[in-house]
């Protein structure tokens, strides 16, 4: 390689000198002195830079092509390495430039690898449905014979290509033709069949004949491929996997019975293993997900035997119970082979626990209550002492069942809280006087107090859960913290009980108010970050409780709402975690309260949400944060539809669109004004654009434009505009810049063209697709690629039940044509520039 700092060569007029010399004889430069020892310096600093250049050159003709942008800054102390056998040292080199840094870490839009995979993809399924479809239009024309060679000639053409791509290391060419060959051998099956050639063979013979062929031919061409430049051909290792699946469904169907699962299930396992031993990593993977699938299906057929109130005969002595045990015994024998990684050895001996202990707890599924609670209670105290003992990785043998058992406990506690829960609400809202009672329940006295017992229990078996995930993300498990937590919950859950017994409604608000008043004063004056948390789960639960208890009566729920409006505005003055919580719960009761004030005054329905929207607006705009921001949309958000739900049952919704249209409009300039407003929350702007055009899309819908074209289609262009020139200015992803617009445009069309494939719109929309992804091919934009090619696929899917009325195999045929040559050519295209690369690295 041609070298600046040659020591055996003058810098100015290239004559060959001696080393040491200090002057050129032929033109006479001084060749000594600082000058010229800068000289050599930045001489190497530039070999050292073509060498860079060449290096990113066999990676990325990106790298190559695009222009570099202009340095900034000064020269910094970091070094870059000097060229090999210069004389002097490491140089200083020029600092990146901060857009320039940012862009080299940004992950590539769309690489010059994924293009061809794209179209070559593509290409691929259209073929598949062309030939799928002229098929199905073609095939009564043909005879026999012409049936035959249609079909053996395009399945040795796709093997041919498959084959002569893979020995050019083509790899998105060889998989995308071994897919179309292992598509058109299948067909080949299908036609022998058709034909009556094989009458002989019955359907389950069929199915295993077809799965045979598929699978052996699949396997002959990934083991073939090990002899190719490719090594590996991953589209013949999944057909070697599906064929094989295939294959085990026919036996499973020619055998019947239950120990048709059981064969199928260890003839999958086998499978598995010989693919494994054979080193094809997909068809493993494949055969693996076989094998979990039958493992699941034996087990159901097992536990779907279990009658719903068994006893302990009926469990242990029923016909297919075996087929539990068996399931047991399949995944528990994972544990034993070593070659398995100790996770898979763990998972399957904690799924035979799990299934034992199934069939040991089954038989008291439908005893009462209690006894449930005490067998669920034993398995939870049970296996988290058995998580203790184990240690290690094999505690979670046991976390199954701890975790079930946990869950009937919090079942359990659910239940009986919503005993609590209903007498809060059983008064219909707001229409009962200030002295209504709460109604009393049919539970005994003794019954109630079960609910902190079995919300104990249940923290019990989370506490398990937590310390087996703890080490997980890498967090530090206290059980001190935990009991702390389970104290409080038990106590809130105890403050419900007064609930459950006939007690005026105001005496259980006040209760409950003073309880939130008490913890608020905990959470704002303590400095544990645990008792903290507490008291704010104290307050919520409490507040909650109190808001449900006030809806019995509108005087109640202004009172309760006011009073927790003002303690959660009072928290907002403070910092930390308590103005965090003042600010979440101020949007939704200042909403409450603004609403039952309304109702009080005798404000129609109509008029309560854009006040409600205008309040919250507000309060959002005086501190752009998202603590105010997320409560007030999610409120906001609420009020509209519980007041537009209203207005339609008032008047049998003939203004609903009406108000609808308003209420977007409120909203939406809202959200312009906070835009202006906060510099931080400039996209609100889109926001602001995407309300004002769904009350636009409201209005045009009620005077009754039916096109949804029109629509949608205006909005997608500004976005494309706008996503074209953002991506003009600066280095911006084409998802951000195009994805919204691209989805915009496309996939309304497309979900009227699935329920009307045969129309001029189907034909627009296929076009389009094809369109969008050659221009994101030439331009090398992911989003145009991936988004037009997804909706492509689904509308060629759907136009495959259509042959008969149109023939758009032709149309799909020849845009599968297109786009498997332009596919092919960027590959060849990249090989070369890779072969060509790489010679010159090697050129001295």
């Amino acid at each position: 390689m041609f070298r600046y700092a040659d020591p055996e060569a003058c810098p100015a007029c290239r004559a060959p000198i001696a080393a040491g010399t200090s002057r050129c004889d032929t033109c006479g430069i001084q060749l000594s002195g600082p000058v010229a020892v800068n000289l050599f310096r930045t001489l190497t600093h530039a070999d050292g830079l073509v060498a860079e250049l060449l290096r990113l050159s066999a990676t990325s003709t990106l790298n190559r092509t695009a222009p570099q942008p202009a340095l900034a800054g000064s020269m910094t102390g970091s070094t870059a390495g000097a060229v090999t056998g210069s004389m002097i040292g490491p140089m200083p080199s020029f600092p990146v430039p901060a857009h320039e840094s940012r862009a080299g870490r940004r992950t590539p839009r769309l690489t010059a690898a994924s293009g061809p995979k794209i179209l070559l993809g593509l290409g691929a399924l259209c073929l598949l449905v062309a030939a799928v479809v002229f098929l199905a239009v073609a095939w009564s024309a043909l005879g026999v014979g012409g049936r035959t060679g249609v079909l053996v000639a395009a399945t040795v053409a796709a093997g041919a290509a498959a084959t002569f791509l893979a020995r050019r290391d083509l790899r998105g060419g060889a998989e995308a033709f071994t897919t179309v060959a292992l598509g058109l051998l299948t067909l080949d099956v299908l036609g022998a069949q058709s034909a009556g050639w094989l009458d002989a063979v019955s359907d389950a013979g069929f199915i295993v004949l077809l799965g045979t062929v598929v699978a052996a031919t699949s396997m002959a061409a990934a083991l073939g491929a090990r002899r190719t430049p490719l090594a590996a051909l991953w589209s013949a290792q999944a057909g070697a996997g599906i064929g094989a699946l295939v294959a085990v469904i026919g036996v499973h169907i020619f055998v019947d019975g239950d120990a048709a699962f059981v064969i199928a299930l260890l003839l999958t396992a086998a499978c598995t293993w010989a693919a494994h031993r054979l080193a094809l990593t997909v068809t493993t993977s494949i055969l693996g997900v076989g094998t979990l699938c039958w493992w699941l299906v034996t087990l159901t057929r097992g536990l779907a035997a279990i009658d719903t109130s068994p006893s302990i005969g009926e469990v242990w002595g029923g016909p297919q119970t075996w087929l539990v045990l068996v399931s047991a015994g399949f995944a528990a024998g994972l544990a034993l082979v070593r070659a398995l990684p100790r996770g898979a050895r763990v998972a399957g001996l904690a799924a035979g626990v799990a299934l034992i202990v199934v069939l040991l707890t089954a038989p008291v599924i439908d005893e009462s209550l209690t006894r449930v609670a005490l067998v669920s209670a034993v398995v939870a105290l049970g296996g988290a002492g058995a998580m203790l003992a184990l240690g290690d990785l094999w505690r979670w043998i046991v976390a199954v069942p701890v975790a079930v058992a946990g869950l009937v406990q919090v079942v359990i506690a659910v239940l009986l809280g919503n005993v609590a829960g209903t007498a809060l609400t059983s008064s219909p809202t707001w229409s009962g006087g200030i002295g209504v009672h709460l109604e009393a329940n049919s539970l005994d006295w003794w019954e109630p107090p079960l609910l902190p017992l079995a919300v104990a229990v249940g923290l019990v078996a989370i506490g398990a859960g937590v310390s087996l995930l703890a080490p997980l993300v890498h967090a530090h498990f206290a059980p001190a913290h935990w009991i702390g937590a389970g104290g409080l919950v038990a106590v809130s859950t105890i403050a419900l009980l007064p609930a459950t017994y006939d007690v005026p409604a105001a005496l259980t608000l006040a209760s409950l108010l003073i309880l939130t008043a008490v913890a608020g004063l905990v959470a704002t004056s303590s400095r544990s970050e645990i008792t903290v948390n507490t008291a704010a789960v104290v307050v919520t639960f409490a507040s909650l409780s109190a808001i449900a208890v006030s809806l019995a009566n509108d005087v109640l729920t202004a009172v309760a709402t006011g009073l927790l409006t003002v303690a959660a505005l009072g928290l907002t003055s403070r910092s930390g975690a308590a103005r965090a919580m003042g600010e979440v719960g101020f949007a939704p009761l200042v909403a409450g309260f603004t609403w039952t004030l309304m109702h009080l005054a005798g404000i129609d329905v109509e008029w309560r949400a854009a006040p409600i929207l205008v309040i919250l607006g507000a309060w959002s705009m005086l501190a752009a944060r998202p603590t105010r921001e997320v409560p007030a949309v999610v409120t906001g958000l609420v009020a509209t539809c519980a007041s537009l739900a209203m207005i339609g049952q008032a008047d049998d919704g003939s203004s609903v669109q009406s108000w609808l249209a308003i209420d977007l409009t409120v909203a939406g300039v809202l959200a312009a004004i906070t835009a202006l407003v906060n510099p931080s929350r400039r996209r609100f702007g889109w926001a602001s654009l995407g309300l004002l055009t769904l009350a636009q899309w409201v209005r045009l819908q009620q005077v009754g434009v039916e096109t949804v074209e029109a629509y949608t289609l205006p909005l997608a262009l500004v976005l494309l505009t706008v996503g074209a020139v953002m991506m003009a200015r600066g280095p911006v992803g084409s998802f951000r810049a195009l994805g919204s617009g691209l989805v915009l445009a496309l996939a309304p069309s497309l979900v009227i063209a699935m329920a009307d494939p045969v129309s001029l719109r189907a034909l627009a929309l296929g076009l389009a697709c094809a369109l969008v992804v050659l221009v994101g091919a030439l331009q090398r934009w992911s989003a145009p690629m991936l988004i037009g090619g997804a909706v492509g696929v689904a509308l060629v899917l759907r136009e495959v039940g259509h042959a008969d009325v149109l023939p758009q195999w032709m149309v799909i045929g020849l845009i599968g044509i297109v786009l498997t040559a332009l596919g092919v050519t960027w590959e060849r295209s990249l090989a070369r520039f890779k072969d060509a690369t790489a010679r010159l690295r090697r050129m001295r």
